[in-house]
């Protein structure tokens, strides 16, 4: 197994673990307290490792987001709180909402063991990464590891999370694709996530979707809202760059140990997913194959 093969099985693997905090009531609670409301508990929330920036350049980290309402979402969220009232809030939250959907009920496998194994694996994979032009990455990298054992995995497997997904973006735009554009191609690519929902949620009104879709249609990527063959190949090659932009955290652990963290955080994803920790509905989760 190559490490594009094993970069692209662990995406689908630990985007679980990760993304339930979108999902999350406590997280939810946590920001309500601070003064959030709506969404800018998600842009405040997964920038906040940044600081205190203007939304014009939180936007740019969010690639698939309508720009005016990142800016519009940040600006109002630290007009209320600041950045390390939110990352200690989120930090909580992480650690009561693994609680909820990791503890065993009775006749379960308790998997507070898989957490224990997986920590020295993550810790060696994100262990001196490289940070240039890896912004969100880069901010969480600066991050104290927390000391509760699930809510230090949760920040660990985030990192490759933000590490895959500033490749990502790289990779997007190295083929001009701009993020309204991103979701079209994702959606005809994957048919895992309705285009409505996709755009509805990064806030993106008809005739911006509308436009985008002819821009598509123009260069010969998309007719008729599905991928014609070039644009087929071009989504594949921008995946193909994503993966090999993510290769070296587990190069830095080897295919054995890869694959034994990789089985390690699926199985704790299944539990989360088994117990509902995943909403899609009205989320502002980013979740993709490549998430941007």
């Amino acid at each position: 197994m190559t490490f594009e093969e094993i970069s692209r099985r662990s995406q689908a693997a630990f985007e679980p673990f990760t993304a339930m905090i979108f999902f999350a009531p406590e997280a939810f609670a946590h920001f309500k307290a601070l003064g959030l409301r709506g969404r800018q508990s998600y842009f405040c929330g997964r920038s906040a490792a940044l600081g205190r920036l203007p939304g014009q350049a939180v936007a740019a980290t969010f690639y698939n987001f309508n720009p005016a309402f990142v800016i519009e979402q940040v600006n109002g969220g630290w007009a209320v709180t600041t950045p390390e009232a939110v990352l200690q809030a989120r930090t909580t939250a992480v650690s009561e909402a693994l609680q909820r959907l990791l503890d065993p009920a009775e006749g379960e496998e308790d998997l507070n063991g898989k957490v224990e194994q997986a920590l020295p694996l993550i810790k060696k994979a994100t262990a001196g990464l490289p940070v240039p032009g890896r912004t969100l990455f880069a901010g969480h990298a600066a991050l104290p590891w927390p000391e509760e054992p699930r809510a230090a995995l949760w920040h660990g497997v985030n990192l490759l999370r933000e590490y895959r997904g500033d490749g990502h973006i790289a990779a997007l735009m190295s083929e001009g694709i701009d993020g309204l554009e991103s979701i079209l191609l994702q959606a005809a690519y994957s048919h895992r996530i309705p285009l409505p929902f996709l755009t509805r949620s990064r806030a993106w009104d008809v005739p911006a979707v509308h436009a985008g879709e002819v821009r598509l249609a123009e260069r010969g990527l998309l007719q008729d809202g599905n991928l014609t063959e070039k644009g087929q190949a071009v989504r594949e090659h921008i995946e193909d760059i994503t993966d090999r932009l993510d290769t070296q955290p587990f190069e830095k652990l080897g295919v054995e140990a890869s694959q034994e963290l990789i089985n390690l955080i699926g199985g704790l994803s299944q539990r989360i997913e088994a117990r509902g920790g995943l909403n899609l509905r009205g989320t502002t989760n980013q979740s993709q194959p490549s998430q941007s």
